[in-house]
């Protein structure tokens, strides 16, 4: 007996949905002007009174987001699941590896570093910052190291320095191995910093690229890792590098992919080239690399807003 498969009614833009969507995002835009504007006035909908503070809600893209959509969307790298309605946004997804075909750069990365400022990690990135203080005391590599540690694992500290990661329990997803000590655990700029820098980082302020190496908004941004992968991993992409551990490389190459789309960075054709052969070779869910356009537009409105302590003003980076 034959089962009947349910069709797949995800589909790419056309011509005629690229018009549909544009005036659908332009309706949006204005209807969430309005709402902002009588929300100032004391005036706020159902969805306002309801929401968490700060969090909007799952399928509305905050009005400035969506203009901003309007002017840099490439129809390509959208997908809706399912028929047109009101709420487009609610079913749009956003295609991680069109985006990454249609961001190529041909040239090599050292041509590409030929063309820009030669890269300094401390003078371009600045160094690991402390966003809470003066709340607490711990900066972005003790922030990592307390948030990935084992579920109910015991945290000591240095009784040299109370704001130092001693000890703990954490797990290694790229080698899959665990470790107690603090000072074999390194934190991986997922994207490398230098990889960033020459794929599109060289043109941003240093505050926007101390954001970057220092951004916990994103869980899978940073990610603490042994020191040994992390050397090895260098500022290498995926052609060069890619977790030992084979239950991991999927996750990592989607994030790899998201960080580079949330960032607006490029790709060599080598790595692209790596990723695709890499996704294929690990017989990875295409449905993974494809993501909630509003939570993509969110995660970059995010990106955006620079962290206080990356500011020219802001109290030195701490080591």
């Amino acid at each position: 007996m034959s089962v009947k498969q349910r069709p797949d009614t995800r589909r790419v833009f056309t011509r005629v949905q690229i018009i549909a969507l544009t005036a659908l995002l332009a309706v949006n835009v204005a209807t969430l002007a309005v709402s902002t504007s009588l929300a100032s006035t004391g005036v706020s909908n159902q969805a306002q009174q309801t929401a968490p503070p700060n969090v909007a809600p799952i399928d509305v893209i905050p009005a400035m987001n969506l203009a901003g959509l309007l002017g840099t969307i490439v129809p390509s790298e959208i997908i809706l699941d399912g028929a047109f309605h009101p709420n487009i946004l609610a079913s749009a997804l956003f295609d991680l590896v069109q985006y990454m075909k249609n961001n190529v750069d041909p040239r090599s990365p050292d041509d590409e570093m030929a063309t820009i400022p030669k890269y300094n990690r401390l003078q371009m990135f600045g160094s690991w910052v402390n966003e809470n203080a003066p709340t607490d005391c711990f900066n972005t590599r003790a922030e990592v190291l307390l948030r990935d540690a084992q579920p109910g694992a015991k945290i000591d500290f240095s009784p040299a320095n109370p704001c130092q990661v001693a000890k703990g329990e954490w797990h290694d997803p790229y080698a899959g191995a665990d470790y107690k000590l603090a000072s074999a655990v390194q934190i991986d700029h997922v994207v490398p910093l230098k990889n960033a820098y020459r794929s599109g980082a060289h043109a941003w302020n240093r505050e926007r690229r101390c954001h970057f190496a220092n951004f916990l908004v994103d869980p899978q941004h940073l990610l603490a890792v042994s020191g040994h992968e992390n050397m090895s991993k260098g500022d290498s992409g995926p052609e060069g590098y890619l977790p030992p551990d084979a239950g991991y490389v999927c996750a990592y190459l989607t994030n790899w992919m998201r960080i580079k789309a949330v960032w607006n960075l490029s790709f060599t054709s080598d790595e692209q080239r790596a990723v695709d052969g890499a996704l294929r070779s690990n017989n990875c869910d295409v449905g993974s690399t494809r993501l909630k356009l509003s939570e993509m537009q969110q995660t970059r409105a995010l990106s955006v807003t620079v962290n206080a302590r990356c500011a020219p003003q802001s109290a030195p980076a701490t080591p």
